[in-house]
């Protein structure tokens, strides 16, 4: 869910204010550090399309909450590009804040690369958070952004953002093998065959929490409308390594991850972690989507590194391909779906029929409610998108 905040007060002048002086705070804290221009992103360290509120620094300083949106804050501007799903939404949540919306893919748009090195031709210090870019997303601002400079730095919205909110682990949940068709000792063999390392000493980095969940045949709700845990892996020769929070898997999921060959670690003690690898241990990456602070981790003298072989990912690659309990999964799923929608028409008729005036919030929790009554219902996907009038027109519009 979005910072209660700006949902309370979006199109008020307070909000404004309070918009102004965060960016202030921010400018200040730049200036301070010798910083002359910031890139903010919308993802985590995991490179999800949703993230937990704790890492919705952009939305908190802009207003915009979007899905996808990266703001870029220098000592007198502000930007923000998003796509086209938000055009009109993010004009509005703009509104009054001094950032300028930039319509990515449209005529006369400058990417973020041209419109720094427009503010600042002959070069400056722009910083990043070495936490929330990818490495190859590293790579490519050094060259782009010549001649300026590009300096790594930790997260620094703690100070500026009072009453931040924290990281949230959710019990985690072991799904049985009549589910997901595959045992986790399975996927790790097949993995392993796949890489063609047996003889080496290897250690393959997994970063995004669906690969995770996938791999370790778990699931979880840390981060809203996607059923998982916040989590990383490492597949090794022997084993996988699984970091999430320890204290959100009950003894008994311990037990069954333990019994598959799954050795379990507290979720912050990954990146140490990476740093310990012996030099002649192979290091399996995708440079996309392993963060500058993990990659360098792992970059300690004389070691070797190889790009993951499949484009996209190797684990990616084999989650791709759904067994038959996956698809069985799949089709009962979409017909429990389809009641639902079933029943959410025939409210809407028996409504209508009865002179009732429906509002899209309403409706939108009506298919909740009808799919709740299912016992596989898990919770929503995305936000509902339900839209009459104006709003019809909004791709990813949701009520509130």
């Amino acid at each position: 869910m979005s910072h209660p905040f700006f949902y309370l007060c979006i199109n008020g002048k307070f909000c404004k204010m309070y918009r102004t002086a965060a960016l202030k705070a921010l400018r200040e804290k730049l200036s301070a550090m010798n910083i002359s221009a910031i890139i903010i992103p919308t993802n985590d360290p995991h490179f999800g399309e949703y993230t937990q509120d704790h890492y919705k620094v952009r939305e908190w300083l802009s207003g915009f909450n979007g899905s996808a949106g990266t703001l870029v804050v220098t000592l007198a501007e502000a930007a923000l590009w998003t796509d086209s799903r938000y055009f009109v939404q993010a004009a509005a949540q703009l509104q009054g804040s001094g950032i300028k919306l930039m319509r990515m893919k449209m005529e006369g748009t400058p990417t973020i690369a041209q419109w720094i090195l427009s503010q600042y031709p002959q070069g400056d210090v722009v910083a990043i958070d070495k936490s929330l870019f990818s490495y190859s997303e590293y790579e490519s601002l050094c060259k782009e952004l010549s001649p300026c400079k590009v300096v790594l730095i930790d997260d620094i919205f703690d100070d500026l953002w009072d009453g931040r909110p924290q990281l949230k682990f959710n019990p985690v949940i072991w799904l049985e093998t009549k589910y997901t068709g595959e045992s986790a000792s399975s996927k790790h063999e097949r993995i392993t065959n796949a890489l063609g390392l047996q003889d080496e000493r290897f250690a393959y980095i997994v970063t995004m929490c669906d690969e995770v969940a996938w791999l370790c045949n778990i699931r979880g709700t840390d981060i809203e409308y996607n059923p998982l845990p916040q989590s990383y892996a490492i597949i090794t020769n022997t084993a996988i390594h699984l970091f999430a929070d320890l204290d959100s898997i009950s003894s008994e999921v311990q037990q069954k991850l333990l019994q598959d060959k799954i050795e379990l670690h507290p979720y912050s003690s990954f990146s140490t972690l990476l740093s310990q690898f012996p030099a002649d241990t192979v290091r399996v990456v995708s440079k996309n989507k392993i963060t500058v602070r993990d990659y360098m981790a792992l970059d300690t003298p004389g070691v070797r590194f190889i790009e993951d072989p499949i484009l996209g990912g190797t684990v990616n690659y084999y989650k791709s391909i759904k067994n038959n309990w996956e698809k069985d999964g799949f089709c009962k799923a979409f017909i429990l779906d389809g009641v639902a929608w079933c029943k959410v028409l025939k409210f809407i008729d028996d409504s209508l029929a009865q002179g009732a005036t429906l509002t899209e919030w309403e409706i939108g929790c009506k298919f909740a409610e009808f799919r709740a009554l299912s016992e596989y219902y898990r919770g929503e996907s995305f936000e509902p998108i339900v839209a009459f009038g104006p709003a019809g027109a909004l791709p990813h519009y949701s009520a509130t």
